[in-house]
């Protein structure tokens, strides 16, 4: 059988699309983890500076 660019594309773009949805679930997957890190991160921060009894200094990204 001879492929042409047609019959190729025909053959790749359903492969591609297949690809590319189960490349937007990983992302889904790894934006829910680095979220769930974030917040425990806060938590940690939170429950360490109270224990220590130090005050919660703003960063610098916050002084503008």
């Amino acid at each position: 059988m001879r492929f042409t660019q047609a019959t190729s594309a025909t053959v790749a773009v359903p492969w591609r699309r297949a690809e590319n949805a189960d490349l937007r679930k990983l992302v889904q997957i790894y934006e829910e983890s680095i979220r769930q890190l974030t917040l425990t991160t806060h938590d940690l921060r939170e429950k360490v500076n109270t224990a220590a009894t130090l005050p919660t200094l703003p960063t610098r990204g916050s002084e503008r």
